[in-house]
Protein backbone atom coordinates (compact mmCIF):
# COMPACT_ATOMS: atom_id res chain seq x y z
CA UNK A 1 0.00 0.00 0.00
CA UNK A 2 2.96 2.39 1.07
CA UNK A 3 4.37 1.94 -1.81
CA UNK A 4 1.41 2.19 -4.28
CA UNK A 5 1.24 5.69 -2.25
CA UNK A 6 4.73 6.97 -3.26
CA UNK A 7 3.63 5.57 -6.51
CA UNK A 8 0.93 7.67 -6.97
CA UNK A 9 2.82 11.04 -5.84
CA UNK A 10 5.09 10.49 -8.24
CA UNK A 11 3.00 10.00 -10.91
CA UNK A 12 1.03 13.45 -9.72
CA UNK A 13 3.82 15.17 -9.38
CA UNK A 14 4.45 16.26 -12.64
CA UNK A 15 1.26 15.91 -14.28
CA UNK A 16 -0.06 18.60 -12.01
CA UNK A 17 2.00 21.41 -13.65
CA UNK A 18 4.90 20.66 -11.64
CA UNK A 19 3.30 20.81 -8.34
CA UNK A 20 4.02 24.07 -8.23
CA UNK A 21 0.64 25.23 -7.14
CA UNK A 22 -0.14 25.27 -3.45
CA UNK A 23 -3.02 23.13 -4.00
CA UNK A 24 -1.01 20.49 -5.66
CA UNK A 25 1.52 20.01 -3.10
CA UNK A 26 -1.22 20.13 -0.71
CA UNK A 27 -2.67 16.63 -2.02
CA UNK A 28 0.90 15.77 -1.66
CA UNK A 29 1.31 16.90 1.70
CA UNK A 30 -2.00 14.54 2.28
CA UNK A 31 -1.04 11.53 0.74
CA UNK A 32 2.18 11.88 2.64
CA UNK A 33 0.15 11.67 5.71
CA UNK A 34 -1.49 8.87 4.84
CA UNK A 35 1.80 6.96 4.22
CA UNK A 36 2.53 8.30 7.88
CA UNK A 37 -0.34 6.96 9.41
CA UNK A 38 0.08 3.45 7.67
CA UNK A 39 3.62 3.49 8.42
CA UNK A 40 2.94 3.97 11.67
CA UNK A 41 0.28 1.16 11.76
CA UNK A 42 2.55 -1.49 10.27
CA UNK A 43 5.53 -0.28 13.02
CA UNK A 44 3.03 -1.48 16.13
CA UNK A 45 1.69 -4.14 14.25
CA UNK A 46 4.16 -5.79 11.99
CA UNK A 47 8.09 -4.33 13.04
CA UNK A 48 9.39 -1.79 14.63
CA UNK A 49 12.08 -1.12 12.47
CA UNK A 50 13.82 1.70 10.48
CA UNK A 51 16.38 1.97 7.41
CA UNK A 52 19.55 4.04 8.85
CA UNK A 53 21.04 5.50 6.40
CA UNK A 54 24.75 7.47 6.11
CA UNK A 55 22.77 11.49 5.11
CA UNK A 56 20.84 10.74 8.68
CA UNK A 57 23.30 14.10 10.27
CA UNK A 58 23.53 16.03 7.39
CA UNK A 59 19.76 15.87 6.45
CA UNK A 60 19.45 16.38 10.24
CA UNK A 61 21.54 19.77 9.84
CA UNK A 62 19.97 21.10 6.52
CA UNK A 63 16.61 20.45 8.49
CA UNK A 64 17.86 22.27 11.58
CA UNK A 65 19.35 25.53 9.52
CA UNK A 66 15.97 25.98 7.38
CA UNK A 67 13.79 25.78 10.30
CA UNK A 68 16.22 28.15 12.02
CA UNK A 69 15.75 30.90 8.72
CA UNK A 70 12.47 30.70 8.86
CA UNK A 71 11.94 32.64 12.29
CA UNK A 72 14.44 35.01 11.18
CA UNK A 73 12.58 35.06 7.82
CA UNK A 74 12.08 38.28 5.41
CA UNK A 75 8.77 36.63 4.60
CA UNK A 76 7.69 33.82 6.85
CA UNK A 77 4.28 32.65 4.53
CA UNK A 78 6.65 31.62 2.26
CA UNK A 79 9.55 30.47 4.13
CA UNK A 80 7.08 27.97 6.17
CA UNK A 81 5.36 26.90 3.09
CA UNK A 82 9.06 26.26 1.49
CA UNK A 83 9.88 24.20 4.45
CA UNK A 84 6.84 22.23 4.75
CA UNK A 85 7.95 20.90 1.39
CA UNK A 86 11.73 20.16 2.35
CA UNK A 87 10.24 17.68 5.41
CA UNK A 88 8.50 16.09 2.46
CA UNK A 89 10.71 15.48 0.48
CA UNK A 90 13.11 14.05 2.97
CA UNK A 91 10.09 11.99 4.07
CA UNK A 92 9.63 10.82 0.71
CA UNK A 93 13.38 9.65 0.76
CA UNK A 94 12.92 7.93 4.15
CA UNK A 95 9.78 6.19 3.39
CA UNK A 96 11.72 4.64 -0.34
CA UNK A 97 14.65 4.17 1.75
CA UNK A 98 12.63 1.73 4.03
CA UNK A 99 10.10 0.34 1.31
CA UNK A 100 11.76 0.04 -2.15
CA UNK A 101 14.80 -1.89 -0.86
CA UNK A 102 14.79 -5.51 -3.18
CA UNK A 103 15.71 -5.24 -6.87
CA UNK A 104 12.17 -6.04 -7.92
CA UNK A 105 11.12 -3.22 -5.67
CA UNK A 106 13.61 -1.07 -7.39
CA UNK A 107 12.62 -2.33 -10.98
CA UNK A 108 9.11 -1.53 -10.69
CA UNK A 109 9.70 2.00 -9.51
CA UNK A 110 12.16 2.91 -12.07
CA UNK A 111 9.42 1.45 -14.69
CA UNK A 112 7.23 3.95 -13.02
CA UNK A 113 9.62 6.42 -13.44
CA UNK A 114 10.24 5.94 -17.27
CA UNK A 115 6.32 5.27 -17.90
CA UNK A 116 6.25 8.97 -16.43
CA UNK A 117 8.62 10.37 -18.56
CA UNK A 118 7.12 8.47 -22.05
CA UNK A 119 4.10 10.31 -20.63
CA UNK A 120 5.39 13.64 -20.15
CA UNK A 121 7.68 13.06 -23.77
CA UNK A 122 4.75 12.52 -25.96
CA UNK A 123 2.44 15.51 -24.29
CA UNK A 124 5.79 17.91 -25.27
CA UNK A 125 5.80 16.24 -28.78
CA UNK A 126 2.47 16.68 -29.46
CA UNK A 127 2.84 20.68 -27.88
CA UNK A 128 5.75 20.98 -30.91
CA UNK A 129 3.23 19.58 -33.60
CA UNK A 130 0.87 22.49 -32.32
CA UNK A 131 3.30 25.40 -32.80
CA UNK A 132 4.96 25.69 -29.32
CA UNK A 133 8.49 26.36 -30.49
CA UNK A 134 10.33 25.40 -27.03
CA UNK A 135 8.07 22.62 -25.75
CA UNK A 136 6.76 22.39 -21.46
CA UNK A 137 4.40 19.67 -21.41
CA UNK A 138 2.84 19.54 -18.01
CA UNK A 139 5.42 21.04 -16.16
CA UNK A 140 5.59 25.13 -16.02
CA UNK A 141 8.70 25.89 -18.30
CA UNK A 142 10.89 24.43 -20.42
CA UNK A 143 14.06 24.83 -18.15
CA UNK A 144 12.23 22.69 -15.44
CA UNK A 145 10.58 19.86 -18.07
CA UNK A 146 15.05 19.67 -19.16
CA UNK A 147 15.59 19.28 -15.58
CA UNK A 148 13.20 16.28 -14.85
CA UNK A 149 14.33 14.46 -18.34
CA UNK A 150 18.01 15.16 -17.36
CA UNK A 151 17.06 13.31 -14.24
CA UNK A 152 15.69 10.62 -15.76
CA UNK A 153 17.41 9.64 -18.74
CA UNK A 154 20.97 8.81 -17.50
CA UNK A 155 18.60 6.18 -15.03
CA UNK A 156 17.06 4.75 -18.10
CA UNK A 157 20.28 4.40 -20.16
CA UNK A 158 21.82 2.33 -17.26
CA UNK A 159 19.30 0.42 -16.96
CA UNK A 160 19.48 -0.60 -20.64
CA UNK A 161 23.21 -1.47 -20.56
CA UNK A 162 23.20 -2.88 -17.23
CA UNK A 163 20.32 -5.45 -19.63
CA UNK A 164 22.53 -5.32 -22.94
CA UNK A 165 25.50 -7.08 -20.81
CA UNK A 166 23.72 -9.53 -19.01
CA UNK A 167 22.68 -12.10 -21.80
CA UNK A 168 20.28 -13.37 -19.15
CA UNK A 169 18.28 -10.12 -18.54
CA UNK A 170 18.07 -9.94 -22.17
CA UNK A 171 15.54 -12.11 -22.56
CA UNK A 172 12.18 -9.95 -21.89
CA UNK A 173 12.97 -7.52 -25.35
CA UNK A 174 9.08 -6.44 -24.93
CA UNK A 175 10.33 -4.40 -21.38
CA UNK A 176 13.93 -3.52 -23.18
CA UNK A 177 12.04 -2.26 -26.30
CA UNK A 178 9.85 0.62 -24.44
CA UNK A 179 12.45 1.74 -22.30
CA UNK A 180 14.74 2.62 -25.69
CA UNK A 181 11.42 3.96 -27.04
CA UNK A 182 10.85 5.99 -23.63
CA UNK A 183 15.13 7.14 -23.67
CA UNK A 184 14.26 8.25 -27.61
CA UNK A 185 11.59 9.66 -27.00
CA UNK A 186 12.56 12.04 -23.73
CA UNK A 187 15.64 13.13 -25.83
CA UNK A 188 13.53 14.49 -28.38
CA UNK A 189 11.68 16.35 -26.03
CA UNK A 190 14.67 17.38 -23.79
CA UNK A 191 15.98 18.92 -27.56
CA UNK A 192 12.67 20.27 -28.04
CA UNK A 193 12.53 22.38 -24.98
CA UNK A 194 15.18 24.71 -26.27
CA UNK A 195 16.97 24.42 -23.18
CA UNK A 196 20.95 24.59 -23.94
CA UNK A 197 22.02 24.02 -20.03
CA UNK A 198 19.58 21.19 -20.13
CA UNK A 199 21.58 19.27 -22.88
CA UNK A 200 24.86 20.73 -21.76
CA UNK A 201 24.34 18.67 -18.11
CA UNK A 202 22.51 15.56 -19.88
CA UNK A 203 25.49 15.18 -22.47
CA UNK A 204 28.25 15.67 -19.04
CA UNK A 205 26.24 13.27 -16.69
CA UNK A 206 26.13 10.65 -19.92
CA UNK A 207 29.95 11.37 -20.55
CA UNK A 208 30.55 10.65 -17.34
CA UNK A 209 28.44 7.27 -17.46
CA UNK A 210 30.12 6.31 -20.46
CA UNK A 211 33.56 6.87 -19.51
CA UNK A 212 33.12 5.32 -15.87
CA UNK A 213 31.92 2.27 -17.66
CA UNK A 214 34.35 2.00 -20.36
CA UNK A 215 36.90 1.79 -17.27
CA UNK A 216 35.49 -0.52 -14.76
CA UNK A 217 34.30 -2.88 -17.88
CA UNK A 218 37.55 -2.78 -20.63
CA UNK A 219 36.60 -6.47 -21.29
CA UNK A 220 33.15 -5.56 -22.98
CA UNK A 221 34.04 -4.49 -26.82
CA UNK A 222 30.51 -4.98 -28.01
CA UNK A 223 29.70 -1.56 -26.70
CA UNK A 224 32.91 0.32 -26.76
CA UNK A 225 32.78 2.12 -30.02
CA UNK A 226 29.21 3.14 -30.23
CA UNK A 227 29.41 4.83 -27.05
CA UNK A 228 32.78 6.60 -27.70
CA UNK A 229 30.54 7.44 -31.17
CA UNK A 230 27.97 8.88 -29.55
CA UNK A 231 30.04 10.83 -27.26
CA UNK A 232 31.91 12.69 -30.35
CA UNK A 233 29.04 13.30 -31.93
CA UNK A 234 26.80 14.85 -28.96
CA UNK A 235 29.71 16.95 -28.19
CA UNK A 236 30.29 18.93 -31.27
CA UNK A 237 26.35 19.71 -31.46
CA UNK A 238 26.45 20.46 -27.93
CA UNK A 239 29.79 22.63 -28.78
CA UNK A 240 27.83 24.08 -31.62
CA UNK A 241 24.89 24.83 -29.47
CA UNK A 242 27.07 27.09 -26.83
CA UNK A 243 28.85 28.53 -29.46
CA UNK A 244 25.26 29.94 -31.15
CA UNK A 245 23.56 30.98 -27.85
CA UNK A 246 26.74 32.38 -25.67
CA UNK A 247 25.75 35.89 -26.56
CA UNK A 248 22.82 36.04 -26.03
CA UNK A 249 21.13 38.09 -22.71
CA UNK A 250 20.34 34.71 -20.60
CA UNK A 251 24.01 35.17 -19.82
CA UNK A 252 24.12 38.22 -18.47
CA UNK A 253 21.12 37.97 -16.63
CA UNK A 254 22.44 35.20 -14.54
CA UNK A 255 25.55 36.89 -13.60
CA UNK A 256 23.69 39.69 -12.45
CA UNK A 257 21.11 37.48 -10.18
CA UNK A 258 23.91 35.35 -9.17
CA UNK A 259 25.80 38.30 -7.99
CA UNK A 260 22.24 39.68 -5.76
CA UNK A 261 22.45 36.09 -4.09
CA UNK A 262 26.27 36.83 -3.24
CA UNK A 263 25.12 39.78 -1.94
CA UNK A 264 22.39 38.57 0.33
CA UNK A 265 24.92 35.66 1.72
CA UNK A 266 27.74 38.87 2.34
CA UNK A 267 24.56 40.09 4.50
CA UNK A 268 23.34 37.18 6.58
CA UNK A 269 25.81 34.38 5.85
CA UNK A 270 24.29 32.65 8.47
CA UNK A 271 21.01 32.65 8.77
CA UNK A 272 20.05 33.51 5.41
CA UNK A 273 16.81 35.36 4.00
CA UNK A 274 14.64 32.85 4.76
CA UNK A 275 13.52 29.95 2.40
CA UNK A 276 11.61 30.54 -0.44
CA UNK A 277 12.58 34.38 0.14
CA UNK A 278 15.17 35.02 -2.88
CA UNK A 279 12.20 36.91 -4.84
CA UNK A 280 11.26 38.77 -1.95
CA UNK A 281 14.76 40.41 -1.33
CA UNK A 282 16.35 40.30 -4.71
CA UNK A 283 14.80 43.35 -5.73
CA UNK A 284 16.73 45.17 -2.91
CA UNK A 285 20.19 44.06 -4.18
CA UNK A 286 19.34 43.87 -7.68
CA UNK A 287 21.65 44.99 -10.44
CA UNK A 288 20.69 44.25 -13.48
CA UNK A 289 17.32 45.43 -15.46
CA UNK A 290 15.58 41.84 -14.97
CA UNK A 291 13.59 40.57 -11.52
CA UNK A 292 13.66 37.20 -10.88
CA UNK A 293 12.31 35.23 -7.90
CA UNK A 294 15.81 32.14 -8.45
CA UNK A 295 18.92 32.58 -8.28
CA UNK A 296 19.16 30.47 -11.09
CA UNK A 297 22.07 28.56 -9.38
CA UNK A 298 20.39 26.29 -6.61
CA UNK A 299 23.85 26.54 -4.22
CA UNK A 300 23.41 30.21 -4.47
CA UNK A 301 20.43 30.00 -3.70
CA UNK A 302 20.23 28.07 -0.76
CA UNK A 303 23.28 29.97 0.48
CA UNK A 304 20.84 33.20 0.68
CA UNK A 305 18.40 31.59 1.76
CA UNK A 306 19.23 29.40 4.71
CA UNK A 307 22.75 30.63 4.91
CA UNK A 308 26.03 28.75 4.35
CA UNK A 309 26.20 26.78 7.11
CA UNK A 310 22.73 25.24 5.86
CA UNK A 311 24.04 25.30 2.47
CA UNK A 312 27.47 23.39 4.12
CA UNK A 313 25.10 20.78 5.59
CA UNK A 314 23.58 20.37 1.60
CA UNK A 315 27.31 20.00 0.29
CA UNK A 316 28.06 17.36 3.21
CA UNK A 317 25.54 15.01 2.02
CA UNK A 318 26.63 15.12 -1.72
CA UNK A 319 29.81 13.93 -0.39
CA UNK A 320 29.08 11.64 1.09
CA UNK A 321 27.19 10.58 -2.05
CA UNK A 322 29.44 10.89 -4.29
CA UNK A 323 32.47 9.05 -1.70
CA UNK A 324 30.00 5.27 -1.66
CA UNK A 325 28.61 5.61 -4.95
CA UNK A 326 32.15 6.00 -6.51
CA UNK A 327 33.35 2.80 -4.46
CA UNK A 328 30.60 0.73 -6.67
CA UNK A 329 30.96 1.86 -10.07
CA UNK A 330 31.33 -1.49 -11.24
CA UNK A 331 27.03 -2.15 -11.64
CA UNK A 332 25.72 -0.01 -14.45
CA UNK A 333 22.75 0.87 -11.82
CA UNK A 334 24.68 2.84 -9.72
CA UNK A 335 26.82 4.42 -12.66
CA UNK A 336 23.07 5.47 -13.46
CA UNK A 337 22.57 7.08 -10.20
CA UNK A 338 26.10 8.89 -10.31
CA UNK A 339 25.21 10.55 -13.87
CA UNK A 340 21.89 11.48 -12.95
CA UNK A 341 22.41 12.96 -9.43
CA UNK A 342 25.56 14.62 -11.45
CA UNK A 343 23.51 15.77 -14.82
CA UNK A 344 20.95 17.47 -12.09
CA UNK A 345 23.67 19.01 -9.96
CA UNK A 346 25.61 20.50 -13.08
CA UNK A 347 22.07 22.26 -14.51
CA UNK A 348 21.81 23.84 -11.01
CA UNK A 349 24.27 25.51 -11.52
CA UNK A 350 23.08 27.76 -13.93
CA UNK A 351 18.94 27.31 -13.42
CA UNK A 352 16.71 26.48 -9.91
CA UNK A 353 15.31 23.34 -11.05
CA UNK A 354 15.64 21.71 -7.29
CA UNK A 355 13.64 24.54 -6.27
CA UNK A 356 10.72 23.02 -8.18
CA UNK A 357 8.63 20.39 -6.43
CA UNK A 358 8.33 18.00 -9.08
CA UNK A 359 12.35 17.81 -9.79
CA UNK A 360 12.93 18.32 -5.66
CA UNK A 361 10.95 15.39 -5.37
CA UNK A 362 12.31 13.05 -8.41
CA UNK A 363 15.79 14.63 -6.55
CA UNK A 364 15.08 13.06 -3.10
CA UNK A 365 13.51 10.08 -4.58
CA UNK A 366 16.29 8.69 -6.95
CA UNK A 367 18.65 9.51 -3.45
CA UNK A 368 15.86 7.42 -1.18
CA UNK A 369 16.44 4.39 -4.36
CA UNK A 370 20.64 4.39 -3.88
CA UNK A 371 20.79 4.46 -0.08
CA UNK A 372 17.83 2.02 0.28
CA UNK A 373 20.16 -0.69 -1.47
CA UNK A 374 22.02 -0.74 1.95
CA UNK A 375 20.62 0.79 4.40
CA UNK A 376 21.07 -0.78 8.03
CA UNK A 377 17.73 -1.63 10.40
CA UNK A 378 17.39 -0.57 13.39
CA UNK A 379 15.21 -2.62 15.36
CA UNK A 380 13.42 -0.97 18.33
CA UNK A 381 12.73 -3.51 21.40
CA UNK A 382 12.46 -0.60 24.08
CA UNK A 383 8.92 -0.69 24.95
CA UNK A 384 9.39 2.94 26.36
CA UNK A 385 11.00 4.06 23.71
CA UNK A 386 8.41 3.02 21.43
CA UNK A 387 5.43 4.38 22.84
CA UNK A 388 7.75 8.18 23.22
CA UNK A 389 8.07 7.38 19.05
CA UNK A 390 4.11 6.54 19.41
CA UNK A 391 3.53 9.52 20.68
CA UNK A 392 6.46 11.79 18.42
CA UNK A 393 4.87 10.43 15.11
CA UNK A 394 0.76 10.94 16.21
CA UNK A 395 1.90 14.45 17.35
CA UNK A 396 3.60 14.68 13.69
CA UNK A 397 0.31 13.58 11.74
CA UNK A 398 -1.67 15.79 13.74
CA UNK A 399 0.30 18.49 13.58
CA UNK A 400 1.01 18.16 10.03
CA UNK A 401 -2.75 17.72 8.77
CA UNK A 402 -3.03 21.33 10.72
CA UNK A 403 -0.29 23.03 8.90
CA UNK A 404 -1.04 21.92 5.74
CA UNK A 405 -5.09 22.22 5.75
CA UNK A 406 -5.48 25.77 7.08
CA UNK A 407 -3.54 27.54 5.07
CA UNK A 408 -4.60 25.70 1.84
CA UNK A 409 -8.24 26.66 3.24
CA UNK A 410 -7.04 30.68 4.20
CA UNK A 411 -5.51 30.47 0.49
CA UNK A 412 -8.78 29.38 -0.98
CA UNK A 413 -10.55 32.34 0.59
CA UNK A 414 -8.32 34.78 -0.49
CA UNK A 415 -9.29 33.69 -3.87
CA UNK A 416 -13.11 34.43 -3.35
CA UNK A 417 -12.35 37.10 -1.16
CA UNK A 418 -10.53 38.66 -4.23
CA UNK A 419 -12.77 37.72 -6.77
CA UNK A 420 -15.77 39.48 -4.51
CA UNK A 421 -13.65 42.31 -4.10
CA UNK A 422 -13.29 42.81 -8.08
CA UNK A 423 -17.39 41.93 -8.55
CA UNK A 424 -17.84 44.97 -5.91
CA UNK A 425 -19.71 42.83 -3.21
CA UNK A 426 -17.72 44.82 -0.64
CA UNK A 427 -18.94 43.21 2.33
CA UNK A 428 -18.84 39.49 1.40
CA UNK A 429 -14.99 40.24 0.21
CA UNK A 430 -14.32 41.58 3.48
CA UNK A 431 -16.18 38.36 5.38
CA UNK A 432 -14.09 35.86 3.50
CA UNK A 433 -10.98 38.32 3.81
CA UNK A 434 -10.98 38.09 7.45
CA UNK A 435 -11.81 34.37 7.23
CA UNK A 436 -8.51 34.14 5.14
CA UNK A 437 -6.47 35.99 8.21
CA UNK A 438 -8.04 33.58 10.90
CA UNK A 439 -7.25 30.51 9.18
CA UNK A 440 -3.61 31.55 8.68
CA UNK A 441 -2.66 34.94 9.75
CA UNK A 442 1.26 34.39 8.02
CA UNK A 443 -0.12 35.64 4.33
CA UNK A 444 0.54 39.32 3.32
CA UNK A 445 -1.31 39.25 0.60
CA UNK A 446 -4.96 38.95 2.13
CA UNK A 447 -3.97 41.92 4.36
CA UNK A 448 -2.66 44.00 1.38
CA UNK A 449 -6.07 43.04 -0.38
CA UNK A 450 -8.20 43.68 2.97
CA UNK A 451 -6.14 47.07 2.59
CA UNK A 452 -7.97 48.23 -0.70
CA UNK A 453 -11.03 47.22 0.77
CA UNK A 454 -10.94 49.68 3.41
CA UNK A 455 -9.67 52.27 0.98
CA UNK A 456 -12.62 51.71 -0.89
CA UNK A 457 -14.78 52.33 1.68
CA UNK A 458 -13.02 55.44 2.39
CA UNK A 459 -11.79 54.26 5.45
CA UNK A 460 -7.90 55.17 5.18
CA UNK A 461 -7.07 55.03 8.56
CA UNK A 462 -8.22 51.44 9.01
CA UNK A 463 -6.45 50.59 5.04
CA UNK A 464 -3.19 52.39 6.68
CA UNK A 465 -3.32 50.15 9.32
CA UNK A 466 -4.07 46.64 7.62
CA UNK A 467 -1.74 48.00 5.27
CA UNK A 468 1.25 47.97 7.83
CA UNK A 469 0.59 44.38 9.03
CA UNK A 470 0.96 42.99 5.70
CA UNK A 471 4.66 45.17 5.50
CA UNK A 472 5.67 44.05 8.83
CA UNK A 473 5.22 40.36 7.49
CA UNK A 474 7.25 41.49 4.35
CA UNK A 475 9.70 44.44 5.52
CA UNK A 476 11.40 43.95 2.07
CA UNK A 477 8.51 44.60 0.03
CA UNK A 478 8.71 47.52 -1.40
CA UNK A 479 5.55 48.10 -3.48
CA UNK A 480 3.83 48.02 -0.08
CA UNK A 481 5.78 51.15 1.07
CA UNK A 482 4.79 52.80 -2.20
CA UNK A 483 1.16 52.00 -1.34
CA UNK A 484 1.39 53.39 2.64
CA UNK A 485 2.82 55.90 0.75
CA UNK A 486 0.27 56.91 -1.92
CA UNK A 487 -2.54 56.68 1.17
CA UNK A 488 -0.57 58.92 3.32
CA UNK A 489 -0.29 61.41 0.58
CA UNK A 490 -4.21 60.60 0.20
CA UNK A 491 -4.66 61.47 3.93
CA UNK A 492 -2.94 65.14 3.15
CA UNK A 493 -0.33 63.34 5.80
CA UNK A 494 3.09 64.24 3.00
CA UNK A 495 6.08 63.69 5.29
CA UNK A 496 5.02 60.48 6.44
CA UNK A 497 3.89 60.02 2.76
CA UNK A 498 7.78 60.89 2.26
CA UNK A 499 9.36 58.89 4.20
CA UNK A 500 7.29 55.83 2.98
CA UNK A 501 8.65 57.08 -0.49
CA UNK A 502 11.76 56.57 0.46
CA UNK A 503 12.03 53.59 2.06
CA UNK A 504 10.48 51.70 -1.79
CA UNK A 505 12.85 53.19 -3.51
CA UNK A 506 15.96 52.33 -0.67
CA UNK A 507 14.47 48.71 -0.99
CA UNK A 508 14.22 49.22 -5.02
CA UNK A 509 15.91 52.07 -6.36
CA UNK A 510 15.06 50.78 -10.49
CA UNK A 511 11.53 51.16 -9.77
CA UNK A 512 10.87 54.50 -11.88
CA UNK A 513 7.15 55.01 -10.00
CA UNK A 514 8.39 54.80 -6.99
CA UNK A 515 10.87 58.11 -7.86
CA UNK A 516 7.74 59.69 -9.35
CA UNK A 517 5.38 59.78 -6.92
CA UNK A 518 9.04 61.11 -4.37
CA UNK A 519 9.43 63.88 -6.76
CA UNK A 520 5.60 64.49 -7.43
CA UNK A 521 5.00 65.38 -3.48
CA UNK A 522 8.17 67.33 -3.42
CA UNK A 523 7.02 69.62 -6.03
CA UNK A 524 3.96 69.83 -4.46
CA UNK A 525 5.51 71.23 -1.00
CA UNK A 526 7.61 73.56 -2.89
CA UNK A 527 10.40 71.79 -2.99
CA UNK A 528 11.69 72.12 -6.53
CA UNK A 529 15.24 70.90 -6.39
CA UNK A 530 14.52 67.30 -4.81
CA UNK A 531 12.26 67.08 -7.35
CA UNK A 532 14.38 67.55 -9.96
CA UNK A 533 16.95 65.46 -8.39
CA UNK A 534 14.01 62.74 -8.73
CA UNK A 535 13.55 63.69 -12.10
CA UNK A 536 17.02 63.34 -13.37
CA UNK A 537 17.41 59.79 -11.41
CA UNK A 538 13.85 59.39 -13.81
CA UNK A 539 15.30 60.42 -17.15
CA UNK A 540 18.78 58.03 -16.23
CA UNK A 541 16.69 55.14 -15.41
CA UNK A 542 14.29 55.48 -18.58
CA UNK A 543 17.59 55.57 -20.65
CA UNK A 544 19.09 52.66 -19.27
CA UNK A 545 15.84 50.49 -19.75
CA UNK A 546 16.26 51.28 -23.48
Amino acid sequence: MIAKLIGSIIIFSPLARASWDLWAFTLIHLVSLVILIIWLIRLNFIKYEFSKTSLDFPILFILAFAFLSFFLSVNKYNSRNEFLNLVNYVFLFYVIVNYIKTTKERKIFLYLLFAIGFIVSVIGIYQSFNGISKVYSTLINPNILAGYLVMLIPLAVSYIIERFIDTNRCKNRLYNSWVIVSIFLMFITLVLTGSLGGLVSLYIGLLIMFSVYLRYNKQNTKIKLPLIMVSLISGFFIFFLIFYKFGESEVSNRIFWWLGALRMIQDRPLTGVGTGCFGDVYLKYKTGELNSLYAHNYFLQMGAEVGLLGLGAFVWMLVIFFRQVIKKLKSPLYIGFLSSISAILIFSLIDYNLCIPVNSILFWAILGMYFGIDAKEVKVNNYILKWLLNIVLVLAIIFGSIVVIKPFLASQRLVWGSNALNEGEINKAEELLKSSITLDRLNPAVYERLSELYDRRGNIDKSIETLKQAADLVPDNAFLYYKLGVLYEKKREDTVAISKFQKAISLHYQKIIYHVALGRIYEKQGLKELANDEYRIIRKLEETNK
